[in-house]
């Protein structure tokens, strides 16, 4: 499987991104969006030794400005296929053990989360993660190219036929090459659909409604592949979306899973902490946080003349232009966009007047575990806002 994987990245893989790259570099306007695109698909890669358990696919690895400026990660002038294209195949972007541990990955952290909730995180959680699970685990993205906004975004400058494109030679790879025993697209709409359209329309697909969740994953079965299609995991993953994958994983229907796991730990969507626990964990960051400028309490600005101001609020981390009087409604800022954008990066919704939005039990499985967490966040968060 090693070498028809190799045959492939050579084959396939390396010729179609010389080909869209080559494509898309034929008009100014586009080659300019190209400078926020950078190739590689691959996150995480074993060695494939045998059968390969569980295929993650998403629709691109979402990687794109440091956080220090908007320079891109690769300099798009580089980006003419060099040996690194052809690596990022091979050893993704990282060990699984660092960048699954990332407080921003919330793409990571809510399906981990989910998984723990039906006694199913042997196959993501850091402590029970096994080599020998990660030999059988592949980490991918249907779209050969990543980009650090939205998914919509990126296939508007790849174009519909690039998209197809790629979608086709990813069902390849998965259909008659690494042959996985389960594969789960994060999306059902722009991963799940278009792979199995574009790889052949024949395939019979079903849509499944779930219990407790107005969420639809939807299922299909070819050529001895599972393929889930469940919603994109940088929202709160249902519980009972987590069961369906165990139960399609597992071959256990979900009403007998359900029945040996504690209603409990099912009820739980994220960590369980009455208003009382919320208002401490906010006044604990807030008083840790004295050295800093206040502004009505709640709101931390790291000096008198940042531009941007935190607000601990509510039961989240809220981002905004600061002022001193809290009601002023915020003018224009240039600088807008960019925060947003580098806000979403890290998980943040934005919700008027706020440029960014994130729950504080998006941080952690305890109190003192949101507590240290959320204090290491800040900071990030003061050097993410100083340009």
């Amino acid at each position: 499987m090693k070498e028809e994987y190799t045959q492939w990245v050579d084959g396939c893989a390396m010729p179609l991104i010389e080909s869209i790259y080559e494509s898309i570099s034929r008009t100014t306007t586009k080659l300019d969006e190209l400078k926020y695109v950078n190739i590689g698909s691959t996150q995480y890669m074993p060695a494939i030794k045998d059968q390969v358990e569980l295929f993650f696919l998403g629709h691109d690895a979402h990687e794109g400005f440091r956080i220090d400026d908007t320079t891109p990660i690769c300099d798009y002038k580089r980006m003419k296929i060099n040996e690194y294209t052809r690596e990022r195949f091979f050893v993704g972007n990282g060990n699984p053990h660092i960048w699954r541990n990332c407080p921003e990955w919330k793409i990571w952290n809510n399906i981990e989360r989910a998984f723990s909730r039906v006694h199913f995180e042997e196959i993501l959680n850091e402590n029970l993660i096994s080599d020998e699970i990660l030999e059988k685990t592949i980490v991918t993205n249907a779209l050969l190219f990543n980009y650090s906004g939205k998914a919509e975004e990126l296939n508007k400058i790849l174009g519909t036929e690039n998209i197809n494109r790629c979608m086709r030679i990813i069902g390849q790879l998965i259909f008659d090459i690494i042959k996985p025993k389960l594969v789960i697209c994060s999306s059902c709409k722009l991963v799940f659909l278009p792979l199995i359209q574009n790889y052949n329309k024949t395939i019979k697909w079903e849509k499944v409604k779930l219990p407790d969740t107005r969420k639809a994953v939807m299922r299909c079965t070819y050529n001895g592949v599972k393929v889930l299609g469940i919603p994109h995991t940088s929202y709160p993953v249902p519980t009972s979306v987590a069961l369906f994958v165990r139960s399609e994983y597992t071959g256990i229907p979900m009403d007998s899973l359900l029945a040996s796991i504690k209603l409990d730990d099912c009820a739980v969507v994220k960590c369980k902490l009455d208003k009382s626990c919320i208002k401490g964990i906010e006044k604990f960051i807030l008083d840790s946080k004295s050295t800093n400028i206040y502004n009505n309490g709640n709101r931390i600005r790291l000096n008198d003349q940042a531009q941007y101001g935190i607000t601990i609020a509510k039961g989240c981390i809220l981002v905004r232009q600061a002022y001193e009087d809290k009601y002023k409604v915020p003018q224009h800022n240039p600088n807008d966009n960019i925060i947003a954008a580098r806000l979403r990066e890290r998980g943040y919704i934005m919700d008027k007047p706020w440029l960014g939005k994130r729950e504080l039990t998006d941080f952690g499985n305890s109190e003192e575990e949101i507590k240290q967490k959320v204090l290491v966040e800040i900071d990030r968060l003061f050097e993410l806002l100083k340009n």
